[in-house]
């Protein structure tokens, strides 16, 4: 008999709040590790069971040297419908599965809980508001740092856990904070997310006020000057049970304006600017156009225009990404639809000069041209006065 235990325990979920919703069923397995890189296996809701294993035939197909060919047996279970719980058996497989490095039988997760199989592989259940916010923490993130992988965020994300997040303006912070909230114990309560910070002792109050129980987003600017103690204090205490996400270009600047023994409590996260990682820029670039409905994709561009967004500085980051995605979904919902520019400049709230131009600086001027679809009427260059 192998020497693990027979019993089946279930994960611990964290402590339950009281703005805490119930589990959502997981839809979806991530798995990672050195062999098989990072993974996306689809959960079908119409299933109770699924095979986990090297072979081929498994529904769940993991071709690590760690895997045996059917290594675990996933059976849904706490509900018929929509069932909030997976149950992981291990099926005699050679290097069996642990929970947080204990090799077990069995045992119950929920979406969010991660477990391994073999000591390689890491399986992270997700829901679909996970799933959904790993991609637009993708976006502003990429895949991580060997610090903290973009999966590990996301993990974090569901917990209560404070955040500075460090980086140049542009960098899609709020963005982050926004993917954040939405898979916290948080999210039944709208963030707060105030243009600027109130230097005004009444003001601050009132922000700490409408923040309780929920997300609140600091923006740290370099020339915010240091907040009045009582003021942070506040924020931090526990019976406000405010999340506090911060921005800060640099780990001074947070210091000097949040104290350097309130910083060091926080989980810092670095954002990487996106012209150091233009690999991802293709897989980004069609999330941001798939979240604006269309179907266009980068790859259905031209390659001189996929080698101009290649090339192209991106000084405002990966909101200047955005908004260009935003003008090219507007003027090509699909590979094979074209909307007068006029028309998608309407849709937009911008002129057409400002549309033309930030699509020009980023060298996808006239690119409508190279698709497979019918000319716009509108596709002279606008007159200019």
């Amino acid at each position: 008999m192998p020497e693990h235990s027979r019993r089946t325990v279930t994960a611990s979920a964290p402590r339950k709040k009281r703005w805490l919703e119930d589990p959502e069923p997981p839809i979806a397995l991530r798995a990672w590790s050195t062999s098989i890189g990072n993974q996306e296996h689809e959960l079908d809701l119409g299933q109770t069971t699924y095979v986990c294993g090297a072979h081929p035939d498994c529904a769940i197909v993991i071709d690590d040297p760690q895997i045996s060919s059917r290594h675990a047996l996933l059976e849904r279970r706490g509900g018929v419908d929509r069932a909030p719980m997976l149950r992981v058996r291990d099926t005699d497989s050679k290097n069996g599965i642990r929970l947080r490095g204990e090799r077990l039988a069995s045992f119950d997760v929920t979406a969010g809980q991660p477990f391994e199989l073999g000591r390689s592989v890491t399986v992270l259940p997700m829901s679909e508001a996970m799933r959904v916010a790993r991609r637009r923490l993708f976006n502003v993130y990429g895949s991580g740092t060997p610090e903290l992988p973009l999966d590990q965020l996301l993990i974090e994300s569901l917990g209560n856990g404070n955040l500075l997040v460090l980086g140049a303006p542009g960098g899609g912070h709020q963005e982050l904070a926004l993917a954040v909230h939405a898979v916290s114990p948080r999210r039944t309560v709208p963030p707060e997310l105030p243009a600027e910070v109130p230097i005004d002792p009444a003001e601050q109050h009132a922000l700490v006020e409408r923040a309780a129980r929920s997300t609140l987003f600091l923006s740290l600017p370099d020339k915010l000057r240091a907040l009045r103690t009582a003021f942070v204090d506040d924020l931090m205490s526990v019976k406000h049970e405010i999340r506090v996400i911060a921005h800060a270009p640099t780990l001074a600047v947070a210091r000097r304006v949040l104290g350097a023994e309130v910083v060091g409590r926080m989980r810092h996260v670095l954002l990487r600017p996106l012209r150091t990682r233009l690999e991802e820029l293709p897989e980004i670039f069609n999330q941001l156009l798939a979240a604006r409905a269309s179907t266009l994709r980068m790859e259905h561009l031209s390659a001189e225009h996929q080698a101009a967004l290649r090339r192209y500085p991106w000084p405002n980051d990966v909101d200047e990404l955005a908004e260009v995605a935003s003008c090219v979904a507007a003027v090509a919902p699909s590979p094979t639809q074209i909307v007068p520019v006029r028309e998608a400049a309407h849709a937009l709230n911008l002129g057409r000069t400002a549309l033309y131009d930030n699509l020009r600086k980023v060298g996808l001027a006239q690119f409508w041209e190279s698709l497979d679809a019918a000319q716009s009427l509108d596709a002279a260059q606008p007159r200019r006065s």
